[in-house]
């Protein structure tokens, strides 16, 4: 008995049920981006909603947890490198291609069109052109070829807790500065930037939650209640440009330790069944619900003026329906090009 409550209580929770957590963080984030499409939803429901983008900081944490599950025991930059690409890049050219060749005979073949293709291509076009379309990609294209410095750094040395201390005010102090220096820069790219504190806390946890170290039942009710305050204070926009997004981290992590517990703790099939089937192809998606929306927005019958909350939601249906052939046409293409990839010297 002691064993399994032992076992219950344990940062291991954070991945026993990462697909549903991926779920519940995907589908916040695109019913979130319906005010993309001036669609906004009454009630508190619909102001929990306008949180959605904290969806990002639950995949970002989760992202640098598993990282660790990845790259620990081999460390070998290069194959990892590897198979991370691969699953980023397979999805994303299925799904992206299309579009892609859309805007660039939509706007004219020229060269700055495809310089402007090249760079989404390469994962560059946030970085380069400000183009937010794939601003997530970009950000884990960032986050994997970093990861390996990150992995040495917080686990060869015996002081963790301090160099993650490190980290994160040399995470924060770059964007200060890029701010500060280049303002539109920033503003392009803060999205991103103002993240990767969330995936460094991540990184860290990424030992402790492979070696299922003991949570303390508090914890629980003190992450809800974190949760909670951040919430309130957000509803008090008291915080505003990047210290706001910052102040999304604890709140993203709190809650993810809560969604884990619960789903933990509420074994009840058909809820793991929906938000894991949303969470097996979370990336597809994303990508495919900033393309509908910007090909929604262009339709004749669109009117900003007069949002449709029924058309953002057969939107959303038929992303699913989209999403889910991408991720098995995905799923039979990933090990071939994988084997590949691994296989090219």
């Amino acid at each position: 008995m002691e064993d399994t409550k032992r076992e219950a209580f344990s940062l291991g929770l954070l991945t026993e049920n990462r697909q549903e957590l991926y779920g519940v963080a995907t589908l916040w984030i695109i019913v979130f981006h319906s005010y993309l499409c001036n669609v906004y939803f009454p009630t508190i429901v619909g102001r929990l909603i306008t949180y959605g983008n904290m969806g990002c900081e639950i995949f970002l944490f989760l992202s640098g947890i598993c990282l660790y599950f990845s790259y620990h025991g081999d460390e070998r930059t290069i194959p990892f490198l590897k198979r991370r690409l691969v699953r980023l890049y397979v999805p994303m050219v299925l799904i992206c291609t299309g579009y892609w060749l859309f805007e660039l005979f939509r706007g004219g073949v020229t060269v700055g069109a495809l310089g402007r293709l090249a760079a989404n291509y390469l994962t560059l076009s946030l970085w380069l052109t400000g183009d937010n379309q794939i601003w997530f990609v970009s950000l884990l294209m960032l986050a994997y070829f970093l990861y390996p410095y990150v992995y040495h750094a917080l686990f060869d040395g015996a002081h963790k807790g301090r160099t993650l201390l490190l980290l994160l005010l040399l995470a924060v102090g770059v964007t200060v500065l890029i701010q500060a220096s280049d303002p539109d820069f920033y503003n392009a790219t803060a999205v991103a930037l103002t993240r990767l504190p969330v995936f460094l806390v991540g990184c860290f946890l990424g030992r402790r939650v492979y070696d299922r170290h003991p949570l303390p039942p508090w914890v629980i009710p003190v992450c809800a209640a974190v949760f909670c305050t951040v919430i309130v204070v957000l509803e008090w926009d008291v915080l505003h440009g990047m210290w706001r997004r910052y102040f999304y981290l604890p709140g993203g992590i709190a809650l993810t330790v809560v969604l884990a517990w619960l789903f933990h703790a509420v074994q009840w099939r058909p809820l793991h069944t929906v938000f894991r089937f949303l969470g097996n192809m979370s990336l597809e998606l994303y990508l495919l619900n900033i393309i509908l929306i910007r090909l929604y927005r262009l339709l004749p019958c669109y009117d900003p003026d007069t949002p449709s909350a029924a058309g953002y939601l057969l939107l959303l249906v038929v992303n699913i329906a989209l999403a889910y052939g991408f991720f098995r046409l995905g799923k039979r293409l990933t090990p071939r090009v994988q084997k590949w990839f691994l296989d090219t010297k």
